[in-house]
């Protein structure tokens, strides 16, 4: 028979078949196999040379009218063609009185087949049973985390399996009849499965007989969704912040619950939860209990019984208060007792940002954000066994409480399997290693003559030009590029021999700027907080002339973290803290006079080690008036009863010098006005000084609306984190990189920038410990470098002033020692410093316009990809008229800001030059200069120009730019070579590449094997992870001698190299050389 005539006869066979069976949850396929709470059941069967055949609808054809339903079960018949012979099947499934099923299987031939083993089997994924247990004959039993041995466990006739899934949608008990049992690990072979098997009887040698029985039983709860429609009082999306009507937590567009899955029944561990849509439910699909009140709440139950009483819910504003009790639940029974319950932070559930799990509050779902990792936790109570007439909800007014759904079950929901803890160690993947703060003079890690142009402020005054170019008044027409660092409280202030020390180091590093932050707190003091300590401004003046010196600019904070004394400003008796500050200064005059005052004392102070005074010092390139200040944010936090009488007054006599409107876009007007009235009232002030120095402020968010509020400043500027925590161990982390979501958390930054102004980006992180942090500085240089932007700063180096010069092991934000953070940027310094990425030529803009003061909604993903393709950002209607715009309707020549075809629009249009390229389902861009590539689907991301080329890859693989191509071996690399001799890539004789990996405390310790639940910091030293790659270097034919480079810029030895006609090939393998991590290497040409 042709092949064509064998596709025929499987056809025509296949179309006489009957359909599968259902019969309560449990399907018979159509090939005999059974399908039941998530498992399927097959017969597998192995000939005497061991060739597999399983049952699947290519082996196992039923006959004409199988499978068919029976007046107890089903049944089936068909024949299962293996290797070596043909079986023929007879199924037959039967409920008993219990509500199991009892499953009986005949396998019978006319010829003998040749057998190794016949069985039943239920293939376990090792995804999500490898280092978990089921449950053989009752007793716990682990499966591995990694392959160890083929055979784990057997068991006689009689015995059973019992699988119980972590989502709680599969728990199965399965017990076995005549045959026995068998588990195995099949990763030996490269199969992701851990098989349970139930022997047939006889299972191997010439077959012409065999049987198999077996029971299945459910396992799972029966649930059954409690009504709470009528209570439900706020939706999940929420567009303004502390606007007081929600939704959620009534933290605006960037922190809400937007992206959950509403109006849907859904499963997790086991409970059938229904989720309400607000759309449907006349806006409001959660019962939330705002903070600042007692609230009750009835939920009427009917009568019914509730076992088990199950919570969908999460808590907010809890952090600093582990064992706070959030509310209580009172369960009033019809026979008119009563049961109180207590709910409890960190017992049943916790904060909704940066979850971690807790002994009855089990994380179900989580997502990130806008702003953090988020999640709803399920909570369970045992009630009496008798009907339940209503349950009473009473919140904590120092808390809130959000309920997503409650439901009752016959038993209690799935237990989570708890992988076990992954500790980080010394080991073959992990090695010790010394970080030595400083760099050898002259060594190839010596950035400081290849990056800085000494001594800062040679250039004169830097402001916006004209052209919207932010440059120095000396260099008008070259765009400033600083890229450094942040440093907060306490490291502000080194005695000046350690000051000299750390000008010298951040030199070396290539660190250009520095941010002076949180030091208001430190250096004020006196009655009202406004005289400047002596000791600590000399310390702080020392600094800065030695920073000066080395050609490191400062930017700063007028406020930060400073709080005002109590009484110091008439009305408030109370101390004043930041949070009280923040929004006071902004709506209270007197607050606003004692900012004042602080800000006089210290501008016209005058540096003894310079000479100048801080206001007319070059140096200093730019201000916050007061960071992170957004009113609408904390007014949103704050139950503080004089800001809340203020802001009240305020806000009335708006609205009543207002036109009628809409009152979420009037309190929006009314944040905008605000602000606008701060910043002019204080640029005013600091102008009255003889001080020129460009000043900004608002800088934080990413909305249209954030954009608006900063169209007065004499620049911009923004911050944005990857993985920021919520707080101290234990804490949720996504552990992603961004390069996926095209940028992420970076692009969104882009369509907020003003293309009119300079702008600066003064806090950014990938925040220790996310495992991509490699990938940071490379990426925000790049995109940054092309976008036109001009400074770019991590928070932070060091908190404490010890941490300048002790080591100390790795935290949240200190970058300190963390040889990763600080070697992505030492490529970033190459990148955006240096200028060996060029800036873009097409520019993409957005209409500015009045309307967005009340547009509080994040940009769409359409238009924050863009960042990769072209300069892209705001524009003030006056400034001209921009591409993009959410007007309506459309100008000739515009585009809509959310057309879900907007890049395939504008790359049609032109607007992304000859070499720009996006499409954006396949998360693929290049952009218009031709030097970016980003591949989100692959998890890579190239630089190429003509001095430097980096590359990156999230799991091994090749890569190629123009000068170099890698192979890498081992998880997430980047790998970036440098002409470091001021010549090209194809001209140099000295080059420098970088090799970076991961690094973490030693002991850090994950909950799972994801490493998204961080429960221990671990301690020094610090360890790096392996790391090998495979480099091919394009030198035109040119030998170099490979050295590898210490962390100090020491040479460790040589590295065997080899010319492949004419490129240059040799392995960098990071733990080549005994007791060392290697993060670099030089490269001298050959003479």
């Amino acid at each position: 028979m042709n092949r064509k005539l064998i596709l025929l006869a499987g056809l025509l066979f296949a179309a006489g078949a009957n359909a599968e069976i259902a019969l309560d949850g449990l399907t018979l396929r159509d090939d005999g196999s059974i399908f039941y709470e998530g498992q399927v059941l097959h017969l597998a069967h192995q000939s005497a040379e061991y060739v597999p055949s399983n049952q699947n609808p290519e082996l196992c054809r039923p006959l004409p009218g199988y499978p068919k339903a029976t007046g107890d079960g089903a049944e089936y018949k068909g024949r299962f063609s293996v290797a070596g012979g043909t079986f023929e099947l007879t199924e037959t499934v039967r409920r008993d009185g219990s509500g199991a099923f009892e499953v009986s299987i005949a396998a019978v031939s006319r010829e003998a087949v040749p057998t190794a083993r016949l069985c039943m089997q239920v293939s376990l994924p090792s995804a999500e049973y490898a280092g978990r247990p089921v449950w053989l004959n009752g007793k716990k039993l682990p499966l591995p985390d990694t392959f160890s041995k083929v055979d784990l466990a057997s068991a006689p006739a009689g015995s059973s399996l019992e699988l119980r899934r972590s989502d709680g949608n599969g728990n199965l008990r399965i017990s076995c009849g005549e045959g026995a049992l068998m588990i195995q690990d099949a990763r030996q072979w490269q199969v992701l499965q851990l098989p349970a098997m139930f022997l047939a009887s006889p299972c191997s040698g010439k077959l012409t007989e065999s049987k198999i029985r077996y029971r299945l039983q459910s396992l799972s709860a029966k649930s059954f969704p409690v009504n709470i429609r009528a209570v439900v009082n706020r939706g999940f999306r929420d567009e303004f912040a502390g606007d007081g009507k929600g939704g959620w937590t009534d933290q605006g567009a960037s922190n809400d619950l937007s992206m959950f899955p509403c109006g849907q029944e859904v499963k997790w561990a086991g409970i059938r939860f229904d989720l309400i849509d607000p759309d449907r439910n006349g806006g409001n699909g959660c019962l939330v209990f705002p903070p600042g009140q007692t609230k009750s709440v009835e939920i009427p139950i009917g009568g019914k019984v509730l076992p088990h009483l199950n919570f969908l819910h999460a808590f907010a504003w809890v952090m600093s208060q582990p064992q706070a009790q959030v509310g209580t639940i009172r369960v009033v029974f019809c026979d008119g007792t009563e049961t109180e319950l207590p709910v409890r932070n960190s017992q049943d559930g916790a904060d909704w940002w940066s979850p971690v799990p807790c002994p009855n509050g089990r994380l179900v779902w989580s997502v990130a954000n806008r702003t953090a990792a988020v999640a709803l936790f399920l909570a369970s109570w045992e009630l009496q066994p008798k009907p339940v007439e209503k349950l009473v909800l009473t919140s904590n007014p120092a808390h809130a409480w959000m309920i997503v759904a409650v439901s009752g079950s016959d038993v209690e929901p799935s237990p989570a399997f708890a992988a076990p803890p992954q500790t980080i160690t010394e080991s073959d993947t992990w090695r010790k290693v010394d970080f030595p703060r400083e760099v050898i003079p002259g060594s190839i890690l010596d950035f400081s003559e290849t990056v800085l142009d000494a001594p800062a402020g040679k250039y004169g005054r830097a402001k916006t030009r004209e052209n919207g170019i932010f440059s120095f008044e000396k260099r008008p027409d070259v765009p400033v590029r600083l890229m450094g660092v942040n440093l907060s409280f306490g490291a502000n202030f080194p005695d000046h021999e350690l000051a000299e020390t750390v000008a010298e180091r951040f030199a070396a590093y290539g660190i250009n700027t520095v941010r002076f932050h949180h030091n208001d707190c430190v250096m004020a003091e006196g009655a009202d907080g406004t005289d400047l300590n002596p000791d600590a401004i000399d310390r702080l003046d020392y600094f800065f002339a030695c920073l000066k010196k080395r050609g490191i600019y400062i930017i700063t904070d007028f406020a930060a973290s400073r709080s005002i004394p109590p009484g110091a400003v008439k009305g408030f008796p109370d101390l004043l803290s930041i949070d009280r500050v923040k929004p006071l200064v902004i709506l209270h005059e007197g607050v606003r006079n004692n900012q004042k005052e602080l800000i006089r004392k210290w501008l016209t102070h005058v540096n003894p080690y310079t000479g100048i005074a801080w206001k007319d010092d070059p140096a200093l390139i730019g201000a916050t008036v007061c960071n992170e200040n957004n009113l609408d944010y904390w007014l949103n936090y704050s139950s503080y009863r004089p800001l809340v009488e203020i802001h009240e007054k305020r806000l009335a006599a708006f609205r009543a010098a207002s036109p009628e409107c809409d009152e979420k876009e009037l309190y929006l007007r009314f944040i905008a006005a605000a602000h606008k009235a701060y910043f002019e009232d204080m640029r005013d002030f600091v102008r009255s000084l003889d001080c020129d120095l460009p000043l900004t402020d608002r800088n934080m968010g990413v909305t249209a609306f954030d954009t608006f509020c900063r169209a007065d400043y004499d620049y911009a500027d923004n911050h944005m984190y990857v993985d920021h925590p919520a707080g101290d161990v234990p804490v949720r982390l996504s552990n992603r990189s961004v390069i996926p979501a095209f940028g992420g958390e970076l692009a969104e930054l882009a369509p907020g920038r003003l293309l009119d102004r300079g702008f600066f980006v003064t806090e950014y992180n990938w925040v220790f410990p996310n495992h991509f942090r490699a990938e940071s500085g490379v990426l925000t240089a790049a995109y940054a470098a092309f976008q036109g932007w001009n400074g770019l700063y991590r928070y932070t180096y060091a908190h404490p002033v010890e941490a300048l010069k002790d080591q100390s092991m790795m935290i949240a934000f200190d970058c300190n020692s963390d040889p990763v953070n600080l070697f992505s940027d030492r490529i970033g310094a190459l990148l955006f410093s240096r200028g060996d990425i060029a800036e873009g030529r097409e520019k993409v803009s957005i209409a500015l316009t009045a309307a967005d003061g009340t547009r509080n909604e994040p940009y769409p993903e359409t238009v924050r990809a863009l960042l990769s393709v072209c300069r892209l950002g705001s524009l003030p209607e006056e400034k001209g008229k921009a591409l993009l715009t959410a007007s309506v309707p459309l100008k000739d020549g515009q585009f809509a800001i959310n057309d879900p075809r907007l890049p395939e629009k504008l790359q049609a249009g032109g607007c992304f030059g000859a070499e720009g390229v996006c499409r954006f389902e396949e998360k693929f861009t290049r952009s218009s200069t031709g030097e970016l590539e980003l591949d989100g689907r692959a998890g890579t991301f190239k630089a190429v120009s003509p001095r430097s080329e980096a590359l990156i890859r999230n799991s091994p693989g090749e890569l190629k730019g123009k000068y170099m191509a890698v192979k890498t071996h081992y998880q997430n690399s980047v790998l970036c070579v440098a002409a470091m001799d001021g010549r090209t890539l194809a001209e140099s004789g000295r080059l420098v590449l970088l090799h970076l990996t991961n690094a973490l405390n030693c002991g850090s310790v994950f909950a799972d094997r994801e490493h998204t639940v961080y429960i221990n910091r671990g301690e020094m030293p610090v360890v790096v992870r392996y790391g090998k790659a495979d480099v091919r270097l394009a030198t035109g034919g040119k030998q170099f001698r490979v050295y590898a480079v210490a962390l100090d810029g020491s040479r460790l030895g040589e590295v065997p190299a080899v010319m492949d006609g004419e490129t240059l090939a040799f392995s960098a393998d990071n733990f080549a050389f005994p007791g060392q991590v290697v993060f670099a290497y030089e490269l001298l040409v050959r003479e």
